[in-house]
């Protein structure tokens, strides 16, 4: 198993499986000034306009356990939480990355924690294959998962052992259809 560079003892937990009743809160942001001003910008231009702000989705691979994908290049896959999971675990407190090194690791096998206020959830490889780098921003800034999840809040590079894998999962519209629906009051 790889290393890893933050431990912690709470257990990974999956992710609801239902949206909480009622309307969503907004998240709280913990700066001050043009720093908190900039992030609530940042959150609600996402909120209001995700294609604008993140870019095209159709370039972007999802897995049923929240990870997206995006082919950077023959070799490489860059890989991070989707937004609908980012929301669910709402404020991110800390992130454990593994050590980029010759670990291989198995499709769905866990490869980090992403820890939460008031809960935690198992990050996986989304394909078969090695991790050759790690966003370690994330480890001083956990909170950019929130604020960017499908840009500077990705976690992980890896090389895949065949990228064709990586087509096989689902599109965005795929992964949009196959999300809870809302819960009404």
């Amino acid at each position: 198993m790889a290393k890893k560079t933050k431990t912690s003892g709470h257990s990974p937990r999956k992710l609801p499986e239902k949206a909480p009743k009622g309307p969503r809160r907004p998240i709280r942001k913990r700066r001050r000034g043009a720093d908190a001003a900039e992030a609530l910008t940042a959150r609600e231009l996402r909120r209001n306009s995700r294609d604008d702000l993140l870019g095209d989705p159709s370039d972007l691979r999802f897995t049923d356990t929240h990870e997206w994908v995006r082919i950077k290049d023959r070799t490489t896959i860059v890989v991070g939480l989707t937004d609908f999971a980012q929301m669910r675990l709402s404020d991110i407190t800390s992130v454990e990355l593994p050590e980029p090194d010759d670990h291989h690791y198995e499709t769905r096998e866990e490869i980090s924690v992403i820890e939460a206020l008031n809960t935690s959830a198992a990050f996986h490889a989304p394909a078969d294959g090695v991790i050759m780098a790690t966003n370690t921003e994330l480890l001083s800034r956990p909170e950019l998962i929130n604020l960017d999840p499908y840009g500077s809040g990705w976690l992980v590079e890896m090389k895949p052992d065949n990228i064709t894998d990586v087509l096989d999962l689902m599109d965005v519209d795929q992964y949009e259809a196959n999300l809870p629906e809302d819960e009404e009051e």
